[in-house]
């Protein structure tokens, strides 16, 4: 028999003919409807391969001869169908394509008598086609052929090579931006990590890819409590969340570092890409400015400081004088306002020396320095402190400064930082008028808040610079200043929950006004009435304090003597230590700065000793007006379990000690 191979390209038609004439010759004529449905079905199958868009072809095993093709192999291949019969399989498919055939053949024994694999075709003009190949043998009576299918891959290995090329190029991006960068998911998992936030973390990318969540590096829970909640909101709604901002960042060894992330959502996705920008050193740079400039202004209101310390002082020397002659003439009621004035100006030195010590350094707690206060008061201190600023008698600038006290306008806050703000704001408006002018300070208080404004009749500001006006480093005054001072303002009036605000016009002067909220006198009435309940004179507490200044000690066991408080002193840190271990105390107050051992020093040992005896620590106060920086390292070593800065009132530090020896839930305990 023939084998379909040796027939010529014609063999399929007189096949089909043969087909047809086998039923009209036969004697039995009950098969020509039998074979008529089967060559139909033929003929609708060789259509539906002329029809796919996949290259078809049947190669015999023994030769590899092509013996047919689709349509599609035709025009793919750009040969007819006439000019692919019967030629080598070889010079359209790649030899690994054959081998693979030859092998399915080869082993007959096999069950896999097919497969995929990837290969090429080629075109007449010699072109390689990158196809996906699927084998399959097939035995029929006359030879065994493999049916070869090919798809053109062409497209899909270009767009392939297009999304490698995009992941290599954004891969090198994400490697080598220079900031660190993250991929987050939904349950706050780090997906990947570059190798800069390696460097920022501590962590290798082994360490944090699927095994560590970002909030691991954040401990502040304030912090944490507002960057969970951004996330949440970014995955609701990516416009919802601020896309960048600051938080505090703790590296393995624990460090803290001032960090600026901007996070954006993936499209269609649940995942974000969150970049970091670590500005600690840009943050001591800043302060390093801020506390030079502090530091110059203060050189400038030095005079000031002097003026009004000098009037504190007469003060002082005047009612202490007049409450002796008053007390000696037997007239108790005016030597009583005279000590009451005498009580007034110390106070107020003690304000002044406190805004003047917040005003040169930068960190301040905020625990120990928020309160209520008059505002009124405040900025009426702040004009006395820059008076030679604006009322020099030897400088040929005249100014002239009004200003109108308002009735009223308690405030709560830090007092020190709002202290500031005047004191900057009265400074720009002094600079502002080179050759005189006036300023003018008029605060107003509406619908709760207090307004003050602050106008000069200076230069002005030009249009284009106002929007700069509270960036940080902005100056128009070049090289004198570090253009920190205003920004640094706007910062602490927002953190008050105020506005700050400037209009101005070129040639027709500037007003600053400062909002601020309102805080009613009850309040305050209320707080120390509160304090006052809390008072049981039926109750004693041993009170011992350490200082070697006698005067100290002299006026503090007066003053204590009708209180709650049985105080006992010792004016050297040895004969304190003595007390300790001789009996038993409620509280402890120990001065800072002694001859024979510092305050540390004797916490330390007070601390030493009740751990070797078994007994339980009892607080200890550190007692101190020196501006030294305590870390909280140091205290925790020596056991200071609050720090009370020198001077302060008696009423003050009695209040101190009911919240150390009968805390309440409320009070700070550091």
């Amino acid at each position: 028999m023939k084998k379909l191979s040796e027939n010529p390209a014609t063999d399929w038609d007189k096949w089909r003919q043969g087909i047809i004439g086998l039923g009209e010759h036969s004697g039995r004529k009950s098969y020509y409807p039998e074979l008529q449905r089967q060559l139909a079905e033929l003929e609708r199958f060789r259509a539906l391969l002329d029809q796919s868009n996949d290259a078809i072809f049947l190669v015999e095993a023994d030769s590899a001869i092509l013996t047919d093709v689709s349509e599609s192999a035709c025009r793919q291949l750009d040969f007819t169908r006439e000019e692919l019969l019967e030629r080598p399989a070889q010079e359209v498919i790649s030899p690994a394509a054959l081998m693979r055939i030859r092998a399915l053949f080869s082993d007959r024994t096999s069950t896999a008598r097919g497969g995929t694999l990837t290969t090429t075709l080629y075109r007449r003009d010699g072109t390689a086609v990158p196809i996906e190949m699927d084998l399959q043998m097939v035995s029929l009576d006359i030879a065994d052929y493999a049916v070869v299918v090919g798809r053109d891959i062409t497209e899909r290995r270009q767009a392939e090579a297009a999304l490698q090329e995009s992941e290599t190029k954004y891969r090198t991006i994400f490697e080598h931006c220079g900031n660190p960068l993250l991929f987050i998911g939904e349950d706050t998992t780090i997906i990947l990590a570059n190798k800069e936030f390696e460097t920022l973390s501590g962590y290798s990318r082994a360490e944090l890819e699927g095994r560590k969540t970002w909030t691991e590096f954040v401990r502040r829970e304030d912090d944490l409590k507002r960057m969970m909640e951004y996330h949440r909101l970014r995955r609701i709604d990516p416009l919802a969340a601020p896309r960048s901002y600051e938080f505090r960042f703790f590296d393995r060894r624990g460090r803290m570092k001032n960090v600026v992330v901007s996070v954006t959502m993936i499209p269609g996705t649940n995942q974000s890409l969150a970049a970091f920008l670590d500005i600690t050193a840009h943050k001591q740079m800043e302060a390093t400015l801020i506390r030079r400039e502090r530091l110059a202004a203060m050189g400038e209101l030095a005079g000031g400081v002097a003026h009004n310390f000098n009037n504190l002082l007469q003060m002082i020397m005047g009612a202490g004088e007049a409450a002796l002659a008053k007390l000696n003439a037997g007239d108790i009621g005016k030597c009583k306002e005279a000590i009451d004035t005498l009580i007034d100006a110390s106070r107020r030195g003690t304000d002044t020396v406190s805004r003047i010590r917040d005003f040169t350094l930068l960190e301040t707690k905020e625990s120990e320095k928020n309160g209520v206060f008059d505002m009124g008061a405040l900025i009426e201190e702040a004009v006395q402190l820059t008076r030679l600023l604006w009322k020099d008698p030897v400088s040929k600038q005249k100014h002239r400064l009004n200003y109108f006290k308002p009735l009223g306008g308690t405030v709560r806050g830090n007092s020190s930082q709002l202290y500031e703000v005047v004191v900057n704001i009265v400074k720009n408006g002094l600079e502002a008028m080179p050759l005189g002018g006036v300023l003018s300070i008029s605060p107003e208080i509406r619908n709760g808040r207090i307004s003050i404004e602050i106008a000069d009749t200076g230069e002005g500001i030009a249009k284009e610079n106002l929007a700069r006006i509270f960036q940080p480093f902005y100056t128009t005054r070049g090289n004198r200043r570090s253009g920190l001072g205003l920004s640094s303002s706007y910062g602490i009036v927002k953190k008050h929950q105020g506005e700050l605000l400037v209009r101005s016009n070129p040639g027709g002067g500037t007003t600053f006004t400062v909002v601020l909220p309102l805080c009613t006198p009850a309040t305050t009435c209320r707080m120390e009435m509160e304090t006052a309940e809390r008072a049981d004179p039926s109750i004693r507490h041993k009170f011992l304090v350490i200082d070697d200044e006698p005067n100290i000690l002299k006026m503090m066991a007066m003053w204590f003597e009708d209180s709650e408080f049985e105080i006992h002193t010792a004016d050297t840190a040895e004969k304190g230590l003595q007390a300790v271990r001789r009996e038993r105390f409620d509280v402890i107050l120990c001065d800072f700065g002694m001859d024979d051992l510092n305050g540390l020093e004797v916490g330390r040992e007070i601390k030493t000793y009740f751990q070797k005896a078994a007994l339980p620590k009892i607080p200890f106060l550190l007692y101190t007006g020196l501006d030294a920086k305590l870390t909280q390292v140091k205290l925790d070593a020596a056991g200071v379990d609050r720090i009370v800065k020198k001077p302060i009132s008696s009423e003050k530090l009695l209040r101190i000690l009911r919240e150390v020896v009968e805390p309440t839930p409320s009070s700070p305990q550091r």
